[in-house]
């Protein structure tokens, strides 16, 4: 299976649309999740993020979409161990990306970023990189959806200390896995997996309800 990666902006969730993600959420975790949310912007991604998933993982052939947890939190599907997944999403992005093999990606946004973050989280060499970048907020969101992408597809999570490896080229810290980043709108994607310049972006959009 070539890696893939989805993405969506689910500010397209309204109305009808809204309604219809939320009756076909799979999971009914996630749809009382939406529930709890207290601001409609966090409502809306995190609905907008699980019909992605679940739109993605029908795509990939998963005929039950259960879903089980590693020890650090890691998602898999409890009946599909070929079908690997991993789901990010930041503003009103979300991307989800999907593989026979171990995968992991992230969305973030740039951002202003103080010197203690960039000392906690970034090994010697990528700050000295980092400082002589002349766009240090972009440059730094590539790093870190870096370092997110791969901690994502270990499943490791934050259970390993960022600064711990490298992710500049060569990244020897993360072979064999590779990196496939693509910018869309404002947003840095990165998909970390074994194989990544096979990685194909797709856009997706929720299905318009049939009209009644």
């Amino acid at each position: 299976m070539a890696v893939k990666c989805y993405y969506f902006d689910v500010s397209a969730l309204t109305g009808a649309q809204y309604d219809a993600a939320l009756a076909a959420l799979p999971w009914e975790e996630r749809r009382q999740r939406v529930g709890r949310l207290l601001t409609p912007q966090a409502r809306l991604l995190c609905l907008g993020a699980g019909a992605l998933l679940a739109w993605t993982l029908g795509q990939a052939g998963a005929a039950d979409l259960t879903l089980a947890y590693g020890n650090n939190g890691k998602p898999r599907l409890a009946h599909h161990p070929d079908i690997h997944f991993s789901l990010s999403h930041s503003g009103t992005l979300a991307v989800c990306a999907v593989a026979d093999r171990a995968v992991g990606v992230d969305v973030e946004r740039p951002r202003a970023v103080s010197e203690a973050l960039v000392r906690r989280v970034l090994t010697a060499e990528e700050q000295t990189w980092l400082a002589g970048q002349a766009d240090p907020k972009a440059a730094f969101i590539r790093l870190w959806t870096r370092k997110e992408s791969f901690l994502k597809r270990s499943g490791e999570g934050l259970s390993r200390r960022p600064d711990g490896f490298s992710v500049l080229p060569p990244a020897e810290d993360v072979a064999p896995a590779g990196f496939a980043e693509r910018d869309i709108s404002d947003y840095r994607v990165c998909v970390c997996c074994e194989g990544a310049e096979t990685t194909l972006f797709f856009p997706w959009e929720f299905p318009v309800p049939p009209a009644e």
